[in-house]
């Protein structure tokens, strides 16, 4: 599974050693501080999908997901002020969409420790496709003209 979500984050071009997510300047939201919150996102995710790859410890991947749940709070903290300041018209959609990022992070750090490896891989593939593709990706950048300051 993880390597159709690589496919479709790096095309053709091989990811980097052990990256699963490459962040680059192309995925800007022109706000600096929500571009290095999504940047250090991303950084979690790659550091889980390598601890979970190389076999890391099920306790070691939900520390690692209660982290980027508290990641995700200061960033949606963050960019909700900054699309309320600018009045921007899909505020409440960015509000649902990080409530709903923000549990499922909270309920996939609580059960890790119990799922198959094969589980676990699929659960963490989710986490990604909501988080950069879905909400990132998508949403963000369909935005970004709110975002920027």
């Amino acid at each position: 599974m993880f390597h159709l979500f690589e496919h479709l984050l790096h095309g053709d071009t091989p990811p980097p050693v052990d990256e699963l997510i490459h962040w680059g300047d192309e995925v800007s939201v022109g706000n600096p501080l929500l571009d290095n919150q999504h940047r250090e996102m991303a950084t979690m995710l790659n550091t889980l999908f390598h601890h979970h790859r190389h076999g890391g410890a099920a306790p070691d991947c939900g520390r690692l997901l209660r982290h980027l749940r508290d990641l995700v709070q200061v960033h949606s903290e963050n960019e909700e002020a900054i699309l309320a300041r600018h009045r921007c018209p899909t505020l409440a959609e960015h509000q649902e969409a990080h409530r709903r990022i923000e549990t499922e992070l909270a309920a996939l750090a609580d059960t890790l420790p119990t799922m198959s490896r094969t589980t676990a891989e699929l659960a963490l593939a989710a986490a990604v496709r909501r988080i950069i593709i879905e909400h990132i990706l998508v949403r963000d950048m369909a935005d970004r003209d709110y975002m920027r300051e």
